[in-house]
């Protein structure tokens, strides 16, 4: 085996990237006016980076627990268009307050991040070139929208448990709840029916 690799040039991939970090400034910078969030992770490091521990796979699933202002979204979309990949992304971001002009928290510029970056990809794509996914689905976490049974005499009322939901949840809040609790990707595709004055979900086939 030694023997067949006699003369033969093999390249590895260096332990370190050395980049100057204020080309990821600038950057977002451009992307969201000056000063909006510091010290942001550079997007072609993230991109080379994920395209190595990924082993160059196009349906990857990346999940980034602190998000900060979105660039490995950015980067999952730009290798998308660079190779017409199916990457997906999860992005985790604390609701942490911010004193930036228009942006409440982190969480806020981490979306309009995303928005802006999935606008300029889509408007350098060549006619010819397949369409990029670079939409993106936003989900906070809360307690379950369904009430919890506690005991009191007020359950005991079986009229006034027929609507059993947390005040403020919809119908939509509790959707997304059964397919996580299902295991059901929320990425499938979904179908509304009306059926004798109600909404019905379709979903992969199966009514809620």
């Amino acid at each position: 085996m030694l023997a067949s690799l006699s003369g033969a040039r093999i390249t590895t991939n260096t332990s370190t990237v050395e980049k100057k970090r204020t080309s990821a400034s600038k950057s977002l910078d451009s992307l969201l006016g000056a000063g909006v969030f510091d010290f942001p992770k550079d997007v072609n490091v993230l991109s080379r980076w994920l395209g190595l521990v990924t082993e160059g796979s196009k349906d990857a699933l990346v999940l980034d627990f602190f998000a900060g202002s979105g660039s490995t979204g950015q980067a999952v979309m730009e290798l998308n268009a660079a190779d017409s990949g199916n990457r997906r992304y999860i992005l985790v971001q604390l609701d942490e307050s911010v004193d930036k002009d228009g942006y409440d928290t982190i969480a806020d510029i981490t979306r309009e991040r995303l928005r802006r970056a999935g606008q300029q990809i889509a408007t350098k794509q060549a006619p010819e070139a397949a369409d990029i996914d670079t939409g993106f689905r936003s989900y906070r976490l809360a307690s379950s929208n369904v009430r919890a049974w506690d005991g009191t005499p007020d359950q005991l009322d079986l009229l006034g448990a027929v609507d059993n939901l947390v005040a403020g949840r919809t119908t939509d809040d509790l959707l997304v709840e059964m397919m996580l609790r299902l295991g059901v990707d929320l990425t499938t595709p979904l179908e509304t029916r009306e059926v004798a004055g109600s909404t019905l979900y379709n979903l992969a086939g199966t009514l809620f």
